[in-house]
């Protein structure tokens, strides 16, 4: 990242997006906690049902996305909301059918 700040128009975007520290912050502790929270779940339940939950994030992440997108505008310069979420849902059936073949249920 160092010799990046050398080429004068990276070391002006660079102090433009010194802005979004607080931001950046935040990712990283909601990163970290996320983290922690997946081991604390892997040591009580089985790897197959963690995944399960994990799977869904995607999901949540997009719906998320699609609520603050009326707040802020300029969110996200891709509006197609189906290609997204047909790949997600495959995703998590997938999951979830794995799941499934691992447990007695």
């Amino acid at each position: 990242m160092l010799p990046l700040l050398a080429w004068k128009r990276a070391r002006n975007h660079f102090l433009l997006e010194l802005r979004n520290f607080q931001w950046a912050v935040a990712s990283e502790v909601l990163t970290f906690m996320a983290v922690g929270t997946m081991y604390a779940a892997m040591s009580v339940l089985p790897a197959t049902i963690v995944s399960s939950f994990g799977s869904v994030q995607p999901l949540v992440v997009l719906f998320g996305e699609r609520a603050v997108q009326g707040f802020y505008r300029r969110m996200s310069a891709d509006h197609a909301m189906m290609p997204k979420l047909g790949a997600i849902i495959l995703i998590v059936i997938g999951v979830v059918l794995l799941m499934l073949s691992q447990t007695n249920l």
